[in-house]
């Protein structure tokens, strides 16, 4: 209950779970859009005055599942006016809502052009006000390798850092600059920890949001290339070799990126991506 002045103001806002398949029957005889919604991501608002003031009422939100109660509470935000005292108002109604796509999905590619953890966060918000469930992450590519794994940490060194540096035996420190990013090595490592994987994750769950890592495979490979050349001559380990050395062909894409596709020909190439996909399984089982 608020005050104006010493009128109170009384309103009450209600959360609950039904079922509200009964709500769409009316759609019967349009049986190509009742077939395309999603009933299990519904909801039903029902807004209503009060008796006892003019400034008092009731808003009822019930939701097929907690996803739907929580589409409701943004649809509700979203209604919300302010008048030229400061109080939020709602017009009475009835708001009757379910979702036509199952997928409604936006891309970010971090890989080619780093994105912080925060903007990515903030960016969850603003699908979830949107309604949007699918974050698809592009986390990898021949411009960037930007999740850490943490028992092949060159990934990471290297290949999250962008600069001029001469070449050593073949080897990169860092890569080469794209788009605009580098060329000071002083910018420093770009990419999410294990830690800030799993933030984003569990922020992503809270707001109903599903995120689809991708790592680019076997083309687009030039910094997973590049990275595992720099732990073989750091550490004389061949276990990981993604390219085979006898293939004396050569060739480079538009972006002028030579040999960026991994040879799956060869059982460390095979390895190196189960331990990659085995390494974002657990971050995401962690979160479930």
């Amino acid at each position: 209950m608020a005050t104006d002045g010493q009128r109170p103001r009384q309103s009450a806002i209600i959360l609950h779970l039904d079922d509200i398949q009964h709500r769409f029957d009316k759609l019967v005889n349009t049986t190509t859009m009742k077939s395309s919604l999603h009933i299990d991501e519904a909801y039903v608002i029902t807004a209503t005055p009060g008796t006892d003031t003019p400034t008092s009422g009731m808003v009822d939100i019930v939701g097929q599942s907690s996803a739907g109660v929580f589409y409701g509470i943004q649809t509700l935000l979203s209604l919300l006016t302010t008048d030229k005292t400061g109080w939020q108002k709602l017009l009475a109604g009835e708001v009757v809502d379910a979702p036509r796509f199952s997928y409604r999905g936006l891309m970010l590619d971090v890989a080619r052009n780093f994105i912080r953890k925060d903007v990515v966060l903030r960016t969850i918000d603003a699908m979830a006000a949107y309604k949007m469930n699918r974050l698809h992450l592009h986390l990898t590519d021949d411009q960037g390798w930007r999740f850490e794994v943490p028992d092949l940490p060159e990934l990471t060194a290297v290949a999250s850092r962008r600069g001029h540096e001469s070449q050593t035996n073949s080897s990169q420190s860092m890569l080469l600059p794209f788009l605009g990013s580098g060329p000071s090595p002083d910018e420093g490592l770009r990419f999410y920890s294990q830690e800030d994987y799993r933030e984003i994750l569990r922020h992503a769950r809270r707001h109903h949001v599903t995120v689809i890592p991708e790592v680019d495979v076997p083309g687009h490979s030039s910094a997973a290339i590049v990275s595992m050349r720099a732990r073989q001559l750091a550490r004389g380990q061949n276990d990981l070799t993604l390219l085979d050395h006898n293939n004396l062909m050569e060739y480079a894409t538009v972006n002028m990126h030579k040999n960026n596709v991994m040879d799956l020909c060869s059982t460390s190439s095979l390895l190196f991506v189960e331990r990659i996909i085995t390494a974002l399984i657990r971050l995401h089982k962690v979160c479930l």
